[in-house]
């Protein structure tokens, strides 16, 4: 029976809505969209639900795959479009049933107060280890359980119950709390990552068994531990080689063994180099950068020698020496050692575990020998960019602790020649605004001028100082406290006499380095005004590209961009109009096979918008066309395939024409049977790609 409307019909633009009002009580917590989709008797409850009231329309463009298992995650219901072969929706309602965040009803919950006996029982039955715990024990039941981070919460009873034992754990439990939220939080996203990574290659392997490189990879790129891989696969009733996963394992571990020994180490025994372990290098740096020495022995080419001569790279171990070793995260002085008969140059000072010390350098005059006297003469001008850079480390700590907390503790260092790389605890990377008030507060103390006063004094009386040690370091009764300003630390290293002569701090990067572990960047001394003037020349050789001067340098670049966005879409609106200008070409030149016009060409300067757009088009206008769109950018193909309505229904298929054309041009896709994507790597076999699409359909029709 036909109705008949009087009233003349309208569209949706012909309406405006306009916002009532809402109450505070008007939000999603408070309403259910909880709809019957069953019928049910009155007085009773559905038998089922749909937590959304959303259906799909039953319309190619939307009700696909994706669209089904997007509503299902959502609790709404999705149909599956009927223009297509049986196998191709087959296919999608198989791709939806088997989505794992989809409608999977669990086998394995148990209750609260389920007994040991009876989870084993559960366990051998269902095969699953892993067992959901509900309110009411059924897979629709509440989940009960921890779903947000729980360790801080663990943390503090721990620090409750052994603050008293160890009272650094009460002094620094904010800290604490933070590095172990943060490291949870790390965790779950390694986890979720994990088995993101871990489904996709279930997906790609063959079902049975997940190969051990793939497993190991998770766990030695991503962090995924191998057991939680076994969990997963046992669920998917797959299985792994713990065998070959286990000897991977340990090729990665001599492989890290071989690196190690590769860095090499300096600490040549006493008896190699023909001295008694009891023989030390005496040091006197602190209090001159130039004494007369004896030379004890000699390494050349990594043998023990008597001498060595002009050009020979060797190690030399003096009685004394005015040069300082590396050590702390300072690097050692260079120089040179002067003789009678040779010379050399120091490039590097190490110093063994009795107590050495090993001049790095090469012979530039003569020969020297062992039992000669020398003259040892520390680099003047490198040693002080050392000391500005040690100095402004220590007022950086202080500025560091200051600014961030007293959770703030030195975790390592590299102090170089006006170059500080600073390492300390915290939690959360540094703000602008942080990291420009402990630059301030560097600086500040730097022009206050303070002198740096240097005193040996008892372990005891370094505390109770208020002395801040590094970290790991074992001290003896007798240590060197440095007070530079504000800042006082325990340490062995080289300094200014006053804080002036740093010069400046500037600080060029700060990042993480570890867990909890920030590292901080900066230049000192001269390295400033140096970066400086390397800034300042790039601004202005920017400014010449620009034709501007530095200072509007800013407003000039926000100009530049304002108008290539302004360009790029006219650029859009004019490949616009070629695109349909070539769409009509297309329709002229397309050849009918069995009831179906099938088109394929190449188009200069597609970008694969523009085929996607051009493919869209295509398919609104002509429903009986197959076309095969292609572009060529560098050594890359893109390939498009997209179907009309009429030519699915005919038989034709976007993801299957698209598959074995780009097997010609060396690579894959697919895709729906409407539309497909591909790539390939050999634009040379594109046109026999191209020719072969009429052969594909005809096959497929």
């Amino acid at each position: 029976m036909a109705y008949y409307f009087s009233e003349p019909s309208h569209t949706f633009n012909e309406y405006l809505l306009v916002p009532g009002y809402s109450s505070a009580e008007c939000m999603p917590a408070n309403v259910s969209l909880r709809t019957p989709i069953v019928k049910y008797k009155k007085g009773e409850k559905s038998a089922l639900y749909a937590n959304i009231p959303m259906v799909s329309a039953i319309m190619q463009a939307v009700s696909d795959d994706r669209m089904a298992i997007a509503l299902a995650q959502e609790g709404g219901i999705s149909f599956i479009f009927g223009s297509q072969s049986i196998e191709s929706e087959a296919a999608m309602v198989s791709r939806v049933k088997n989505y794992k965040a989809g409608f999977i009803v669990s086998d394995s919950n148990v209750k609260p107060d389920t007994t040991l006996e009876e989870v084993l029982k559960l366990k051998e039955r269902t095969g699953h280890s892993t067992m959901a715990v509900t309110d009411d024990g059924t897979a629709n039941g509440k989940l009960l359980g921890i779903d947000k981070p729980f360790m801080s919460d663990v943390a503090s009873t721990v620090i409750n119950e052994s603050g008293g034992a160890y009272p650094e754990l009460v002094e620094k439990q904010k800290y604490i709390h933070k590095v172990i939220e943060n490291e949870e939080a790390s965790f779950n996203k390694t986890i979720d990552s994990g088995l993101a990574i871990l489904n996709d290659k279930i997906a790609a392997s063959d079902g049975k068994e997940l190969s051990a490189a793939d497993a190991f990879q998770l766990y030695d790129t991503y962090g995924f531990p191998i057991d939680l891989t076994l969990e997963v696969l046992e669920e998917q009733g797959m299985t792994t080689s713990r065998e070959e996963f286990d000897r991977l394992m340990n090729e990665q571990r001599e492989r890290a063994r071989e690196d190690r020994k590769k860095m090499g180490d300096l600490g040549w025994q006493s008896e190699d180099l023909g001295l008694d372990k009891s023989i030390k290098t005496a040091f006197d740096g602190y209090t001159t950068l130039e004494e007369s020495a004896k030379i004890l022995a000699i390494v050349n080419e990594g043998e023990v020698s008597g001498a060595a001569a002009k050009g020979e790279k060797i190690t030399v171990v003096l009685d004394r020496t005015p040069f300082y070793a590396e050590m702390g995260g300072q690097i050692g002085d260079h120089g040179v050692i002067t003789g009678k008969s040779g010379a050399m140059t120091v490039s590097d000072v190490q110093k063994t575990k009795d107590g050495k010390y090993m001049h790095i350098g090469v012979v530039t005059e003569g020969e020297l020998s062992v039992e000669d006297e020398v003259t040892a003469s520390v680099d003047a001008a490198y040693r002080q960019a050392i000391c500005r850079a040690h100095t402004s480390t220590h007022l950086l700590q202080k500025a560091l602790r200051t600014v961030l907390g007293d959770h703030v503790e030195q975790a390592g260092s590299y102090t170089a020649n006006d170059h500080i790389r600073f390492d300390f605890t915290h939690f959360a990377a540094l703000t602008a605004e942080e990291l420009a008030k402990v630059e301030d507060m560097v600086n500040d103390a730097i022009l206050a001028g303070s002198p740096v006063i240097t005193e040996e004094m008892s372990i005891d009386d370094a505390k109770n100082k208020g002395a801040m040690a590094l970290f790991g370091e074992k001290y003896g009764q007798t240590v060197r406290v440095v007070q530079a300003g504000d800042s006082i630390e325990l340490c062995g290293g080289t300094h200014l006499d006053n804080t002036a002569k740093a010069g400046s701090l500037k600080i060029i990067g700060e990042a993480s380095v570890a867990a909890g572990v920030r590292r901080i960047e900066a230049v000192t001394g001269k390295a400033v005004l140096k970066l400086m003037n390397d800034r300042q020349a790039v601004l202005n050789e920017a400014a010449a590209a620009l034709k501007t001067n530095p200072n509007e340098l800013s407003a000039k670049i926000e100009q530049q961009v304002n108008d290539m966005r302004a360009l790029n879409k006219k650029l859009e609106k004019m490949g616009a109009k070629v695109a349909t200008m070539q769409m009509v070409d297309l329709f002229n030149v397309s050849r009918n096979i069995k009831g179906v016009e099938v088109v394929a060409t190449k188009l200069d300067d597609a970008s694969a918008d523009m085929l996607r757009t051009m493919g869209d088009d295509i398919k609104g206008k002509k429903d009986n066309m197959v076309a095969v769109l292609s572009a060529v950018n560098g050594d890359k193909v893109s390939l498009l395939c997209v179907c009309g309505a009429e030519a699915v229904k005919k038989g034709a298929h976007a993801g299957k024409i698209i598959k074995e054309v780009a097997k010609i041009v060396g690579g894959g896709g697919g895709g729906r049977p409407d539309s497909a994507t591909a790539g390939g790597k050999n634009p040379a076999k594109l046109e026999e790609a191209l020719e072969a699409v009429n052969n594909i359909v005809d096959a497929m029709l």
